[in-house]
């Protein structure tokens, strides 16, 4: 049978780690539902843990082990990840992700880091924010505003502010900057006739329980790419170490979790089901 010993050495039995790793989040009867493609896996592995405890004789002057009974066996496992879309973020960060459409491209007043100064600091951002409510919304972050059409400002000081010598604008990011000493009457953030671009934010802590099952299906190039499946029946899922975000290197995200028992899933086999497909059996899509 394909992955059997045949009680002698064989070097095709070497494997060179390679694969794709798929998460699934457990439904209300503790069953996978839909796999996602994790991206790219720099790193995978499975620990075995166990604790023993011998015993010693106390019969001669050196105590010589003459018993050890196993009290507990644990597995782990540990992978990194290095593609930065929301849904690895939103796993990474415990959190929920989130579609925002924008502001449709209507026309908005504006108002300055969710606050309505008329006295902005020189040579510092302030995010622009809706104004939609009166009084001003107590959570004005919920209202950011990207992807500005034309930008008009008003004040008193200076008379007239003019774009590019009074201030600056970050179109793409919406936020605006003052060269000088400015007293605002008022910011205007007319209709991108371009059309806003949706975007998604992933909001941290705010996801679900991150418990489920993990499959990896491995790729040997030592031994003709020989597909190898292991399903883990349930694993809960912890970030771990820092994210390098600024750096010289690819920036990658770290997870651990524990192999727990899944009968739900598998009866047979409830923590790891390992199966060994035959040589030259095709490829893991891609």
């Amino acid at each position: 049978m394909p992955g059997l010993s045949s009680g002698r050495n064989d070097p095709r039995d070497h494997i060179l780690g390679r694969g794709v790793l798929y998460f699934s989040q457990h439904d209300i009867n503790s069953h996978p539902t839909s796999y996602r493609d994790l991206g790219n896996a720099t790193a995978f592995s499975i620990t075995m843990d166990a604790t023993d405890l011998e015993h010693f004789s106390s019969r001669r002057g050196l105590a010589l082990a003459d018993r050890k009974v196993q009290l507990t066996k644990s597995a782990n496992l540990a992978f990194t990840l290095d593609e930065w879309n929301s849904d690895n973020i939103a796993l990474w960060m415990s959190g929920a992700i989130s579609s925002v459409s924008g502001y449709s491209g209507v026309a908005v007043a504006a108002a300055l880091n969710g606050n309505t100064t008329a006295n902005p600091s020189v040579g510092r951002w302030y995010d622009l924010v809706k104004t939609i409510a009166s009084p001003f919304p107590a959570t004005p972050f919920d209202d950011r505003i990207y992807d500005l059409g034309v930008v008009t400002v008003t004040s008193t000081t200076p008379a007239t502010s003019v774009e590019g010598t009074t201030y600056l604008v970050d179109y793409k990011m919406g936020r605006i900057m003052f060269l000088e000493t400015t007293v605002l009457t008022g910011i205007a953030v007319a209709a991108n006739v371009a059309g806003v671009a949706p975007y998604t934010e992933v909001q941290m802590y705010q996801g679900v329980n991150l418990t489920g099952s993990l499959k990896f299906i491995q790729v040997n190039p030592a031994n003709s790419d020989q597909l190898m499946e292991y399903e883990i029946h349930s694993t809960q899922l912890i970030s771990t170490g820092e994210a390098q975000l600024i750096g010289d290197g690819w920036s990658e995200m770290q997870f651990t979790g524990g192999i727990s028992k899944n009968p739900a899933q598998s009866a047979a086999s409830p923590y790891l089901t390992v199966r060994t497909f035959p040589r030259a059996q095709g490829s893991v899509a891609d």
